[in-house]
């Protein structure tokens, strides 16, 4: 897993993040329970820092995953005619 996976991860759960606290904060016309637009990031931080590190999880395990290669395909090559 390379910084750049990571940081376009960080990057994308943030931006989600941002936008989803965004359009869940009241507006003006709210008259009982309002949420600010402060409000909603901070009840959003759990949920999202659990995403962000399940994705983080998800990426090193793709890359373990597709980094293994079985040793007798290393060397071949596919276009042998």
């Amino acid at each position: 897993m390379t910084r750049a996976w990571v940081l376009g991860w960080s990057v994308f759960v943030g931006i989600c993040w941002i936008v989803l606290a965004a359009s869940l904060a009241d507006d003006e016309t709210c008259s009982w329970i309002c949420f600010t637009f402060a409000d909603m990031l901070t009840l959003s931080l759990l949920p999202a820092a659990i995403v962000w590190a399940l994705g983080l999880i998800a990426l090193y395990i793709v890359g373990r995953v597709r980094g293994r290669r079985p040793t007798d395909d290393a060397g071949t090559n596919s276009r042998t005619g």
